[in-house]
């Protein structure tokens, strides 16, 4: 009699997942496009070179990914700098990884970027830069914000 209740109990718990599901699916939907919208913010703030666009898109508490760098303002006015050092550059995003999440409030956005127009210390033209960066995202008072950001060249 314990054995054939444990089979009803897994097929109830079966039941109740097939059930849930598809309320958990349309949530992380609405995450998933909650998050590429801060994306295409983020892309804007780039092009625009505007600090109180990133900032309002980062987290309070966003770091580099060595942690050497912590807050929102500091790295806000790192980026600027880099963008003042390099008033050509241009970026896009040219693919989407995906993104995973780690928990409700948590994930990862994966996307490839490619840099254009940068130069060296001398001012000769550097050749385009492939990168494979992934962005740390939050979500805190119900609105998503990235956290940390990591890149690396991309594989060929």
């Amino acid at each position: 009699m314990e054995h054939r209740w444990s089979i009803c109990s897994w097929v109830g718990l079966f039941l109740l997942v097939l059930a849930v599901s598809p309320a958990l699916a349309v949530e992380r939907s609405a995450d998933e496009a909650a998050i590429r919208k801060v994306m295409e913010q983020l892309d804007e703030a780039y092009r625009l070179r505007d600090g109180q666009m990133f900032g309002a898109l980062m987290a309070e508490d966003f770091e580099n990914w060595l942690g050497t760098d912590k807050g929102r303002d500091i790295n806000v006015k790192i980026s600027l700098e880099g963008l003042k050092s390099q008033p050509n550059v241009q970026y896009k995003r040219s693919a989407e990884v995906g993104i995973v999440f780690v928990s409700d409030d948590v994930a990862l956005y994966k996307a490839h970027w490619e840099f254009t127009g940068m130069v060296d210390a001398d001012g000769k033209a550097l050749p385009p830069m492939k990168l494979l960066g992934a962005c740390v995202m939050v979500r805190r008072e119900g609105k998503w914000l990235m956290a940390a950001f990591f890149s690396r060249p991309a594989g060929k």
